[in-house]
């Protein structure tokens, strides 16, 4: 018999609720949410805390209740359920692991890997920024000597049609300029976490 899908993940880490619904249409990514605990406000996690645990997550967005994400996990079935909870306990690991230290280490610890992650929300943007930076060679490599359409002007935008489908076929990347990694301030998160 088929093995049982997974509907939804969830985790309290020093107060704060994750929870992912699984219960997405086949191929989508899963979204996840984290709860602040209740009666505080004070909480400003990095955007990227989930995101270094594993590339299948994308940067945290500040809600009014916490914060919100998406996860890709593989489209089919059983490689669905098994990477998904895969993923959910590396980044219940690492999530842990950041909050049981003060805020001022995270970016000292992950240093490199916040960079890395930097460089990589920087490639939609800088896609766009090449297509448009390179629209002046059209005129050089494109138009033949009687300034005519050169015939591989043609087959220009199914490739960028198809460009397009393949960046986006699972989720729409987010055109950004992504905020550089720094370190955190002390009062990012409560401080007497370590002590729990």
């Amino acid at each position: 018999h088929a093995a049982p899908e997974l509907t939804s993940c969830a985790t309290s880490i020093h107060g704060l609720l994750i929870e992912t619904d699984a219960r997405t249409v086949i191929g989508e990514p899963m979204t996840t949410t984290i709860t602040r605990p209740a009666g505080t406000t004070n909480w400003k996690l990095p955007d990227d805390l989930l995101a270094l645990s594993h590339r299948g997550w994308r940067p945290l967005t500040e809600t009014d209740e916490g914060w919100s994400t998406t996860m890709q996990v593989p489209v089919r079935e059983p490689a669905r359920t098994r990477e998904a909870r895969r993923r959910f306990g590396l980044m219940a690991a690492s999530v842990s692991a950041a909050l049981s230290a003060p805020p001022q280490r995270y970016h000292d610890q992950r240093r490199l890997a916040r960079w890395r992650l930097y460089l990589r929300r920087f490639i939609p943007i800088g896609v766009c920024a090449g297509i448009v930076a390179a629209l002046p060679l059209l005129d050089r490599f494109v138009l033949d000597d009687e300034r005519g359409l050169h015939p591989g002007f043609l087959s220009l935008p199914p490739l960028l049609m198809i460009g397009a489908l393949v960046l986006t076929w699972r989720e729409m990347p987010r055109i950004e300029v992504p905020p550089l990694p720094r370190a955190l301030s002390a009062d990012a998160w409560p401080g007497n976490l370590t002590q729990r």
